[in-house]
């Protein structure tokens, strides 16, 4: 009796199953000719198992080739809507290329008309052209007469500069030797001014020392001016002989007996002598004045003269100084109580 493939399958399977009878049929085959049969079996099922394998990737592999057919097919389906879409814009592309045609010619037929309305311009501006090329030769012409006028002009130009030049060349020369001749006379005069006020201080100075009485008569009594022996034998103890004679240079120096103030036994006043009082003046008294007061006495600084600048006025006040002019006496409390104070 032959037996099929489907039997033989149930029959492994049916053996597998029952443990005693696999221990059975293993002592039967170990017989030469059953152990053989036994191989072939094996061999069988491997290679059942094999193609049962197979057929379970062809399998797999015809569900992949389904699952891609149905992709192919919705992509298809997709390409056919979007040519019916791009069949559409192409419709409507034609469309709008008619109406652009249309107004294209529209357009050209304006232009046509615009070309010819620039051609008459044209024309008539090259009309304008000739004329404005004529008056532009005509002014041409005009300018070149204007230029030969212009030289001519420049000419008589130059030679009277060329005149003017020399004329101001002995114009500096005279205006130099004027200056010169001016310098000269200013300085001369300069000289006769130093001279003068020379003159004017040593008379308002020799004045002052004469009438010291009759100036300071009026805040002193028994004013008298000191003679230099005198200041020589009061100061040569107090101050060294270079600052003597800074003392002895001083214009005037007066002593006397303060009117109102009746306690204060005696004062000296230095006086500067000058024709217009400046700030020069101030300080020299007062330096002069901090001198003399080494002595021991209170000492008054007074500047006297016809005019005082403001800045000397000004010093003056600031600096406790009194000022006499024309006679009369000013600031003279304040420089007798400031000499009294610092004595």
């Amino acid at each position: 009796m032959a037996f099929s493939d489907a039997d033989l399958r149930e029959f492994l399977n049916r053996l597998q199953g029952d443990p005693v009878a696999c221990q059975q049929l293993r002592n039967l085959l170990r017989d030469p000719v059953l152990e053989r049969l036994s191989s072939e079996v094996a061999a069988l099922a491997l290679a059942q198992r094999q193609t049962e394998e197979r057929l379970g990737a062809l399998a797999e592999r015809m569900e992949q080739l389904a699952e891609a057919q149905r992709q192919t097919d919705e992509r298809l389906g997709r390409l056919s809507e979007r040519m019916d879409q791009l069949a559409e814009a192409q419709r409507r592309t034609e469309e709008r290329l008619s109406e652009f045609e249309r107004r294209t010619e529209e357009r050209f037929a304006l232009l046509t008309e615009r070309v010819d309305q620039l051609a008459e311009a044209q024309r008539r501006t090259e009309e304008q052209l000739a004329r404005l090329t004529e008056r532009v030769d005509q002014l041409a012409e005009a300018q070149r007469q204007t230029e030969e006028r212009l030289a001519e002009f420049e000419r008589r130009t130059e030679e009277r500069f060329a005149l003017l030049a020399q004329r101001m060349e002995e114009l500096a020369e005279a205006q130099r030797q004027t200056e010169e001749r001016l310098a000269a006379l200013i300085e001369r005069v300069d000289r006769i001014d130093d001279r003068v006020g020379e003159l004017v201080g040593e008379s308002l100075e020799r004045r002052y020392r004469d009438r010291a009485a009759a100036y300071f008569g009026q805040v002193l009594r028994r004013s008298r001016v000191v003679d230099n022996l005198v200041l020589e034998e009061a100061l040569e103890d107090h101050l060294s002989a270079e600052e003597v004679c800074d003392i002895l240079r001083t214009d005037v120096i007066v002593s006397g007996k303060p009117r109102n103030r009746p306690e204060v036994e005696e004062v000296w006043v230095a006086v500067e002598v000058s024709s217009v009082i400046d700030t020069t003046d101030v300080e020299r008294v007062v330096r002069r004045s901090r001198l003399l007061a080494r002595s021991g006495r209170p000492v008054v600084p007074v500047v006297a003269g016809k005019e005082i600048t403001r800045a000397a006025d000004e010093a003056a006040r600031t600096e406790k100084v009194a000022v006499v002019r024309d006679g009369r006496i000013s600031n003279w409390g304040e420089a007798l109580t400031a000499a009294l104070a610092s004595n």
